[in-house]
């Protein structure tokens, strides 16, 4: 007997994490969810996932959570949620909680990074799967490949500024792998609740939530020299409220750019009549490194960098304190199968891009012993077990 309430019990607590593909729900004919295909190194690469709706536009989509299975890349690396949960093999559930509609339904980019030493060009699927009240189960499984591009972008960490101000804060770009990459494309995200991209370019194009994709076809990226984005093109609101808030830059480059301009601006059409935004090559320091050294002591290689903006002289908001946010981490090393996830956040309370829930391991093991239970009462009859997700 003891020996059946422990198996029932693993057998539970696996289930519990991933719908069960001969009973899930069938997705909502009005949503769709799409990931490209993509290159990443040890220095880790972010992987878009877009939520898109058809016919319908709730104004929330509340309870949805993301589900990672990395059976299809183990041994080759690891994917996060950053500061929420990963794995490097089975599946893992990721509470993200509410999307709301002028937020364009955001769903959090996850953090892939190779294993050292595995060799380029090897690659594999992997399998995100998306549930959420209304929506069924949508799955998307793009191909992720090891490569060898390892970009590096740095930007000021903070920055205190009044409503109406225009912040210089130049984006410096390199990549540190062995070879020249042609081409990349840039997201930039800012909380709309008081920041504004000014990216009015030809080469730009504006998408739900405050975010603005730029495709630059012609640049090419190499470990030195480096190139910025200098001109001021993020704005303060004039009518912000005091408090923190957050702006968002990351990079792909070479084929993965345009695997990931294909999924975030799939309807891009040319704009003429306005200037394309374009990269300089300012004058060389020790920014960001070689090919063999990290740029700085202690700093780690990474594709995104995020910048927190003070609000200071604009009108109060009693009652909501402005929210921390949540920065990427490095994903930790784990066992193949553990749950690597970082410590969670401290709940955000006000402005900020949109911040993920809590680990979800604890609540599916919970939801394991009920389920154990039913699984042990059907042992004693003829039975049909049915698990949903």
């Amino acid at each position: 007997m003891l020996r059946l309430i422990s198996a029932a019990a693993a057998v539970a607590a696996t289930v519990a994490l991933v719908p069960a593909a001969a009973h899930a729900a069938a997705p909502v004919a009005g949503f769709s969810l799409s990931a490209p295909d993509l290159g990443f190194s040890t220095t880790g690469a972010y992987l878009p996932i877009v939520l898109r709706t058809h016919h319908v536009k709730p104004k929330q989509i509340t309870n949805v959570r993301i589900i990672l299975d990395a059976t299809g890349i183990e041994g080759l690396g690891t994917v996060a949620v950053p500061g929420v949960c990963g794995t490097t093999g089975r599946p893992v559930a990721c509470e993200v909680g509410t999307l709301d509609a002028p937020d364009g339904y955001a769903l959090p980019q996850l953090l892939l990074q190779a294993t050292e030493g595995v060799a380029a060009s090897r690659s594999g699927k992997l399998k995100i799967t998306v549930t959420g009240d209304g929506l069924g189960t949508l799955v998307t499984t793009p191909t992720v490949t090891v490569d060898e591009v390892r970009l590096i972008v740095r930007w000021r960490d903070s920055s205190t500024e009044k409503p109406g101000s225009l912040l210089e804060a130049p984006i410096r770009i390199s990549n540190a792998g062995p070879e020249a990459v042609r081409g990349a494309v840039v997201r930039f995200d800012a909380d709309p609740a008081a920041l504004r991209w000014l990216l009015g370019y030809e080469n730009c194009w504006p998408v739900a939530g405050g975010t603005v994709v730029c495709e630059l076809r012609d640049v090419v990226l190499s470990s030195i020299p480096y190139q910025e984005l200098s001109e001021p093109a993020l704005k303060v609101d004039d009518d912000a409220r005091n408090g923190r808030y957050l702006a968002r830059t990351t990079w792909w480059a070479g084929s993965s750019a345009d695997n990931v301009a294909r999924v975030l601006i799939p309807d891009a059409e040319a704009r003429p009549g306005r200037p394309a935004l374009k990269l300089t090559t300012p004058p060389q320091d020790d920014c960001c490194g070689t090919p063999t050294s990290p740029p700085t002591a202690g700093m780690s290689w990474t594709s995104t960098a995020e910048m927190r903006v003070q609000v200071e002289g604009g009108t109060e908001s009693p009652g909501t304190p402005t929210s921390t946010p949540t920065s990427p981490v490095e994903t930790p090393p784990g066992r193949p199968g553990d749950d690597i996830g970082a410590p969670t956040p401290a709940p955000g309370q006000g402005g900020g891009l949109p911040i993920t829930g809590a680990n979800t391991v604890p609540t599916g093991a919970a939801g394991g012993v009920l389920l154990a239970a039913g699984v042990l009462a059907f042992a004693w009859t003829r039975r049909r077990t049915r698990f949903t997700a």
